[in-house]
């Protein structure tokens, strides 16, 4: 909590904590990605409320779900570089 947090009109200092399976629910809701743990991984990392936790653009695009992809830095550095992205 930060300071002066407790003074809004709204806000209850015994609001309920849940506990959030998140990749359970990922599962649920990202069928296409069944059996494939890294685009889980790098999903649940994605999605960390709090920044600090957060993976960077640079860690995702490091992440091993996009392995295939590594190698084709000049491909991806050519097609920033065109016009249409300026």
């Amino acid at each position: 909590m930060w300071q002066g947090s407790g003074d809004l009109p709204e806000m209850k200092m015994t609001f309920p904590k849940w506990r959030v399976n998140g990749n359970e629910n990922l599962l649920k809701l990202c069928t296409k990605f069944e059996g494939m743990p890294e685009a889980i991984d790098l999903l649940t990392q994605m999605m960390q409320l709090e920044p600090s936790k957060r993976i960077s653009v640079k860690g995702a695009l490091a992440h091993p779900f996009f392995a295939d992809l590594q190698g084709h830095d000049a491909e991806m550095s050519e097609l920033a570089s065109e016009s249409a992205f300026v």
